[in-house]
């Protein structure tokens, strides 16, 4: 929150809404747990601003399959289907028909510019 407050960056809302594929990360995070029994020893869970910053309410944290997750399409290799799946989810689209007609449109231009030449 201090990062964006440094970068003169304003968001709509107050609150921060982060997006978790990790079921046992967001129990660590949400529950009240006095002793830490997971794997995950080296997590000092009192200390854990994220816990922090989500009890004083200025975050909030939702569980989001893996498959929906926006962020792999930046830190793994997909396949086909996955990567159009996140094309989708960023907004882009395949433009390549969209250049091929105007390339075409851009030949045609220059027939008939040179035909004028003539």
């Amino acid at each position: 929150m201090r990062l964006l407050k440094e970068l003169d960056i304003e968001m709509e809302s107050p609150k921060l809404h982060l997006e978790c594929d990790n079921k046992q990360t967001i129990g660590l995070i949400e529950k009240d747990i006095v002793t830490l029994k997971t794997k995950l020893r080296h997590v000092d869970i009192h200390h854990f601003w994220l816990r922090q910053e989500l009890q004083e309410g200025r975050v909030e944290v939702e569980y989001i399959p893996t498959r929906k997750m926006i962020a792999n399409g930046l830190t793994k290799a997909l396949g086909k289907q996955e990567f159009g799946e996140f094309l989708r989810q960023v907004g882009m689209h395949n433009i390549a028909h969209l250049l091929e007609e105007q390339k075409d449109e851009d030949i045609e231009v220059d027939i008939n510019l040179q035909a004028l030449k003539i």
